[in-house]
């Protein structure tokens, strides 16, 4: 029987493996590709496990056969995958690679981007499949590499993707910034961060595109309720973490730094989608219960704030705005509120002057 060290073992035999790959000659395009997005100083960090698959069925395979690892403990390592004639193919090919590990700082698993050059239908980033030393819901990738950060009072970032870790973490030694490796983030995650994090503040640095606004939904209704203040930090249309530190390292750290409540984004995003279409009033009727059905997900102390904006904005009175909130909050049982509506109504009324003020 295959065990954990041994796991552990072949995990590291394997970054070692892409680790030469990637200083070699054949990993002159992926070293390439680093520096144009200005993550080449990550090579040179030692915290980082950045390594290369190279393209070819069989590159690793062989090698770690060659060190005396057997076919059982590859494959178990989740570093191989079994075709329909029963062989066994390498896993990650034609990939940088990049190091899971856990809160031990043992490796445990592995993400690899593919090139620029892959085709379409390619996905973008390849986990390691679910083993008995790595499940993705369960690691964060860089929370090992910056532990010392987040203890410091490092505030902690959450991205979509590890490149925009490496990016961040050259930007500025006052975050340290994590990524559940292009998945949503899980419960388990987040209490994973919040644990490793001596900060009560967590900003959400995710995409400005619709699946951005999906995930920060789901990240905001885990975090809101380990962390204080939840905040967000909007990119530029067309930009991630990664590519903002490649073309303006100073407006990314600009960004972080002004980061406001990720509620707000949340509840924006829905607004600005029916802004030019406010002066119908059927359009009016749905942006309401729409922003209503939000609201009804958030967390207690976010509401009454939320509820002045969606009235400003909607131009209706914050008792129209209520009545329509207490409605949904009643079909609405979410891991964040599980509030009753005479609850919400609570948070509301107490909330009502201050929501005037802050508009």
């Amino acid at each position: 029987m295959t065990t954990h060290q041994q796991l552990i073992e072949a995990h590291t035999a394997a970054a070692a493996y892409y680790r030469a790959n990637l200083m070699s000659p054949r990993g002159t395009g992926p070293r390439d590709y680093l520096t144009r997005r200005s993550l080449d100083q990550a090579l040179d960090d030692p915290r980082w496990t950045i390594g290369y698959a190279p393209p070819g069925w069989t590159q690793l395979l062989p090698h770690l056969r060659d060190r005396g690892f057997t076919d059982a403990e590859i494959h178990t390592a989740g570093l191989t995958v079994e075709t329909r004639t029963g062989s066994l193919v390498d896993r990650f090919r034609d990939r940088i690679m990049l190091g899971i590990r856990d809160t031990n700082g043992d490796l445990v698993g592995f993400v690899g981007r593919c090139p620029p050059r892959a085709r379409v239908d390619t996905p973008k980033y390849l986990n390691s499949p679910r083993t008995t030393l790595f499940s993705k819901g369960q690691h964060l990738f860089g929370l090992a590499e910056q532990y010392e950060r987040l203890r410091a009072g490092g505030v902690p970032v959450l991205t979509e993707g590890p490149l925009d870790v490496l990016a961040i973490a050259n930007v500025s030694d006052k975050y340290a910034a994590v990524s559940a490796c292009g998945t949503a983030l899980s419960p388990a995650q987040a209490q994973i961060l919040r644990e490793h994090s001596s900060n009560d503040t967590v900003v959400v640095a995710y995409d400005g595109d619709t699946a951005g606004d999906r995930a920060g939904r789901t990240a905001y209704e885990h975090l809101a309720l380990l962390f204080r203040r939840v905040l967000s930090t909007p990119m530029p249309k067309g930009h991630d973490p990664a590519s903002l530190a490649a073309t303006d390292p100073a407006s990314l750290s600009r960004r972080l730094r002004s980061a406001g409540p990720l509620a707000d984004e949340l509840v924006d995003n829905v607004l600005r989608y029916y802004e030019p279409k406010l002066d119908n009033a059927e359009a009016r009727i749905c942006a309401l219960h729409e922003s209503t059905r939000l609201i009804a997900r958030l967390h207690p102390n976010d509401v009454a704030r939320q509820v002045g904006r969606v009235s400003e904005g909607l131009r209706l009175s914050t008792t129209e705005v209520t009545k329509d909130l207490l409605e949904n909050a009643g079909r609405c049982q979410t891991s964040v509120t599980r509030a009753r509506p005479s609850s919400l109504h609570g948070q509301i009324r107490r909330g009502n002057a201050t929501s005037r003020l802050s508009r």
